[in-house]
């Protein structure tokens, strides 16, 4: 019985500094990513105030497609290549769908 808790003490023992030994390294890998994470936050936000300062702040204006007029249709502008070759393509093809597709 003596023998037996003996080793069981030596392998216990062992076991706890191997588990002290690794929780240790855990520790220090631990400080080094908060170190690491600290530093890139910093880096972020020295970018992000480059960035403000050399845009003049576009990042925080608001933008809108919205339509403020419009404009009068393909009809009017003959000219328009793409209108004129697609008139040409459903007067060659008899296509009303190409045709419609010129109008607009």
């Amino acid at each position: 019985d003596l023998k037996e808790a003996t080793t069981n003490l030596a392998e216990d023992s062992k076991e706890l500094e191997e588990l002290t030994v690794e929780c240790r390294r855990k520790m220090e890998d631990y400080k080094l990513e908060s170190k690491d994470r600290a530093d890139e936050l910093t880096a972020l936000a020295t970018a992000k105030k480059a960035l403000v300062e050399k845009t003049g702040g576009a990042a925080a204006q608001a933008y809108s497609f919205v339509q403020l007029g419009k404009q009068n249709g393909a009809d009017n502008y003959p000219q328009n290549k793409v209108v004129q070759l697609l008139r040409e393509a459903a007067h060659k093809t008899d296509s009303t769908a190409i045709s419609l597709l010129a109008r607009r």
